[in-house]
């Protein structure tokens, strides 16, 4: 349902189109955040409650990953940038800052996904903490950890949908039939195509797509 989200005016820029993907995947975690509540209700499970946060955690683990990723990644913001400043006092500087903010940028991942464990785990086991170690609340909550992961990889086929845009804008771009037409909106989706496809494919896409088309 989100994919069908992802549209824009023939005239758009490139905010309105970063807008447009941004949207799709929006939509698409919230309507899973939704129906979560609804399946494991359905399937008549004890602690639906419980095991439907566990669900979101993990989403929200990997939505917050996604967006941390991005702002270490993009050409928008400064850490890419302060790495290209450096390129003015050589290409030593370039791989020393690079190399420091590369390593700086895992402190969000890491610290994120340790919470979202914990967390995941205390809602499956309905926060008993006196007695999380049990046999019982041991064998839910790994349960709710596992659950967390499924929840994070649950907005994989929205993000690599807006992985391929760039290899499909790449092939639209290298074919003169489609390029040299009079009109042909393709002329103005390539001109963003390979920025709009860059900043995804770090943040939010895992790079298979692209790793396929490459070869040509």
């Amino acid at each position: 349902l989100g994919i069908f989200l992802v549209r824009t005016g023939e005239n758009a820029d490139m905010k309105k189109l970063m807008a447009a993907l941004n949207r799709g995947v929006n939509v698409s975690a919230l309507l899973i955040a939704l129906f979560t509540f609804v399946i494991f209700y359905l399937l008549g499970f004890e602690s639906w409650l419980g095991l439907s946060f566990s669900v979101i955690s993990g989403l929200l683990a990997g939505i917050i990953i996604g967006q941390g990723t991005e702002y270490f990644t993009s050409h928008s913001f400064s850490p890419t940038r302060k790495i290209a400043e450096s390129g003015k006092t050589g290409p030593a500087t370039v791989i020393i800052s690079g190399m420091g903010t590369g390593m700086i940028s895992t402190f969000i991942p890491v610290i994120t996904i340790a919470l979202a464990i914990l967390f995941s785990y205390l809602c499956a086991t309905g926060f008993d903490v006196q007695q999380m170690m049990s046999g019982e609340n041991l064998s839910m909550g790994l349960y709710g950890i596992g659950i967390a992961a499924v929840g994070m990889l649950s907005t994989l086929g929205i993000t690599l949908a807006t992985d391929a845009y760039g290899p499909i804008v790449r092939i639209g771009k290298r074919s003169p039939k489609t390029y040299g037409r009079p009109g042909c909106s393709w002329k103005h989706y390539c001109r963003h195509g390979e920025r709009i496809c860059d900043r995804f494919r770090s943040a939010d896409g895992t790079g298979f797509v692209g790793l396929l088309y490459r070869r040509d």
